[in-house]
Formats: C-alpha cells, sequence, structure tokens
C-alpha cells in the first residue's frame, strides 16, 4: 500500500488513454507473429496486416488524443464542417 501523499496524480483520461494504447500496441505484435507462424492464405495475410496496421494507428491516434488532454485542450478531436466557398454566377 502507498503511503499518503505519494500517489501519482493523473487526469481522468491520461491513464486509461495509455493503457490502451500500450495494449493496441502489444495485440499489433501479436497479431504481426501470427501471421508469421501460421499457414495464411495471401487474402488472409493481407487481412491481417490490415488489422495490425489499424491497430497501430489506433495506438497512435489514442497517444494522440491523450497528449491534447495533458495540454489543456477544451476539444480533443476537433471536426468542423468544411466550408464551400461561394462563387458568383
Amino acid at each position: 500500500m502507498r503511503a499518503q501523499g505519494t500517489q501519482q496524480k493523473t487526469s481522468p483520461v491520461s491513464q486509461p488513454a495509455k493503457d490502451l494504447a500500450i495494449e493496441m500496441t502489444r495485440l499489433a505484435k501479436r497479431v504481426h507473429q501470427f501471421c508469421g507462424a501460421s499457414r495464411l492464405t495471401a487474402v488472409e495475410r493481407e487481412s491481417l496486416k490490415v488489422v495490425e496496421l489499424t491497430l497501430l494507428q489506433a495506438a497512435q491516434l489514442t497517444k494522440s488524443i491523450q497528449a491534447e488532454s495533458a495540454k489543456g485542450s477544451s476539444s480533443l478531436l476537433r471536426l468542423t464542417r468544411p466550408r464551400i466557398a461561394k462563387t458568383k454566377d
């Protein structure tokens, strides 16, 4: 048990996001190992490569969101509608 006052302070989003990013990266490595150790068709191998890359990209996105959250950003993902330029007819 930790002594009082020595607990590390983390934001509510920080620790779960870090754990999630680590877990997704670990899972991507397992998918990669599975591809190398299994007899797969070309289609199966390519499909699992997509899964692996998607997991790695998701881990990077999670890390990015975590970094923005640590900065105190009011919006983690800024999604805006595209502006359409008005043309004179």
